[in-house]
């Protein structure tokens, strides 16, 4: 996603609309951040269908949410951070609430209605979410669960390296409107410092509810 460049963002995104009417929808991905000095992060996106895509703002917005001057992700519909220096958990920059800068952890951020507002987040994590200053890739990945029922209930899934999988966050999102259909993908972004950010291993899926 990203080299160890400094105030940049980059995207990769899947640009066919799918339907999620009714349906659940499940991603999951396997992600590394190292060898720089150790920002910003990764997010992976849904956004409207019927949008074109555009990429947010650079730094701790991940490339998802706005910042000062730049604006967010082309009809966003939700963020979800793996954030090793903390800023998209926060309120600064012209980003919308938040509970201030956390370093190694997951957060969500909101739609475009709503100015991307801060929603939720795991708070720091146990074990640090990547490896600033080494030369090379460590062994150690991040494995990410995602999953968002039919009713808007969102359940993110951790595993570091053999460590077994942990659920991190739980979200009620019903209060949100899901668009008919969605795209998903992934941002990246630097700032004032950097890492390499790699996703690999992508799956994903929508499974229609019973009647």
């Amino acid at each position: 996603m990203t080299g160890t460049g400094g105030n940049i963002t980059t995207s990769a995104y899947y640009d066919t609309a799918f339907s999620v009417s009714g349906a659940t929808v499940y991603a999951s991905f396997q992600h590394a951040s190292w060898g720089g000095s150790g920002a910003d992060g990764i997010a992976f996106f849904l956004l409207d269908g019927s949008e074109t895509f555009s990429v947010g703002a650079i730094g701790g917005s991940l490339g998802y949410a706005q910042k000062t001057g730049l604006d967010g992700l082309a009809g966003g519909y939700i963020g979800v951070a793996v954030d090793e220096y903390g800023n998209f958990s926060n309120g600064t920059e012209g980003r919308v609430g938040g509970i201030g800068r956390t370093v190694d952890s997951i957060s969500i951020r909101g739609d475009e209605a709503t100015s991307y507002a801060y929603l939720g987040g795991s708070g720091t994590l146990a074990t640090s979410i990547d490896m600033p200053g080494v030369g090379s890739r460590s062994t150690t990945i991040n494995t990410v669960q995602i999953l968002l029922t039919a009713t808007n209930q969102l359940t993110v899934t951790l595993q570091q390296g053999a460590v077994a999988a942990q659920t991190v966050l739980q979200l009620d999102l019903s209060s949100s409107i899901r668009p008919e259909t969605l795209k998903l993908g992934f941002t990246s972004g630097t700032g004032g410092a950097n890492n390499y950010h790699e996703v690999r291993n992508v799956e994903a899926s929508t499974v229609a509810a019973s009647l």
